[in-house]
């Protein structure tokens, strides 16, 4: 019965009432932030992943350029890898 009683006189307190309100309204923005915090790290993992899957391609491109005997300035040409990493797949 007293509970009941002091709560509703927490209830009917403007200030209690505002604080309160203040606190869910901070919860809804740290909430709302760590959301899009999660959803642009997962773009950027994505982003990372398809650029170093395009990194491996060219490599796996240029392994079959060398087997076939093409130059280090043609390879380094049509895939855009580096010489130097060119010679470093050989």
């Amino acid at each position: 019965s007293e509970f009941m009683e002091e709560m509703e006189k927490l209830n009917n307190d403007d200030f209690v009432l505002s604080e309160w309100e203040q606190r869910q309204l901070d919860q809804m923005v740290r909430d709302n932030e760590l959301k899009y915090a999660k959803e642009e790290a997962i773009k950027e993992g994505r982003k990372e992943g398809i650029k170093e899957g395009q990194e491996q391609n060219r490599i796996e491109i240029a392994q079959k350029m060398l087997n076939k005997g093409m130059s280090l300035e043609d390879i380094s040409e049509l895939t855009g890898l580096s010489k130097e990493k060119i010679e470093k797949i050989r």
